[in-house]
């Protein structure tokens, strides 16, 4: 005779529609976990099993984290990532670094150069305005923050 109600599964008290529900909601965690991991992936290449992001150093995940808190819990992100919740918020709570912060004014030092010159300096014609400002910065650190915030100086 077949089992059926509240004896289908003994012993853990659970029915059978209460157990496809739980499967179902894991289910759903799951797909919802694949699709974070889906929108980091940096190189299709990877040979491990985990997404590429998740072997990034920590200080590249949190603004993804922060960037896409509307659409999953904090928890759910921090999940997929492998980071501690504690240390996304402990790392929200932390002002700019002062690196970051010269970076910033270099930058907007490098834009307004770029500008004047009818953009058409490159680093190291940029470094030397700079020098001649006063501002003592290395030529790959501008290549460099030129590059990150795509300042190209134009071509002939």
């Amino acid at each position: 005779m077949p089992v059926t109600g509240s004896s289908a599964f003994p012993g853990k008290g659970h029915t059978a529609d209460e157990e496809l529900r739980q499967l179902q909601r894991e289910n759903q965690r799951l797909k919802e976990t694949a699709e974070i991991l889906k929108k980091r992936w940096v190189s299709r290449t990877c040979r491990s099993d985990r997404a590429p992001e998740v072997r990034k150093p920590l200080l590249e995940r949190y603004p993804f984290i922060e960037e896409h808190r509307n659409e999953y819990s904090p928890e759910r992100l921090c999940g997929a990532l492998d980071v501690s919740v504690s240390s996304f918020y402990s790392w929200k709570k932390r002002p700019e670094s002062n690196r970051k912060q010269e970076n910033q004014r270099i930058v907007e030092e490098i834009k307004v150069i770029h500008q004047q010159s009818r953009e058409t300096y490159g680093s190291p014609r940029i470094r030397v305005d700079l020098q001649e400002k006063g501002r003592i910065c290395p030529e790959n650190r501008v290549a460099r923050l030129m590059k990150n915030h795509r300042i190209a100086a134009g071509r002939r």
